[in-house]
């Protein structure tokens, strides 16, 4: 599903916010499924501490960079999938993905001036 929501960010530069916000529900019931049963999938055993944190520092990261750049820099889309991946790693794999995305950009960034 993630790459499905990357390409077409990358075509139509929009994010699908009904299809990531099915996805978020989905993910939310596998949480609540994996804490009630034996599953033994480590990302569906997400502690509801660590998810409301994912979901709030997910949230505020994005939404303050849109509030400050006016929607330059990043747009709505883009903090809905914070939420996202709040809601799908909880706030040690969202802290993990956010500094690998942006230390990836960062790399990439630094090939493409040089």
């Amino acid at each position: 599903m993630v790459i499905f929501i990357f390409l077409y960010d990358l075509f139509y530069h929009l994010i699908p916010v009904k299809i990531v916000s099915f996805t978020m529900a989905l993910i939310l019931i596998f949480n609540v499924l994996g804490s009630r049963f034996p599953v033994h999938f480590y990302y569906w055993q997400i502690g509801l501490k660590d998810l409301l944190w994912g979901v709030s520092i997910g949230f505020l990261f994005f939404f303050l960079q849109y509030f400050f750049s006016k929607g330059r820099w990043v747009g709505e889309g883009d903090i809905f999938l914070g939420v996202f991946f709040g809601v799908m790693f909880g706030i040690k794999g969202l802290l993990l993905t956010l500094f690998l995305a942006y230390l990836l950009g960062a790399f990439l960034s630094l090939i493409l001036i040089i």
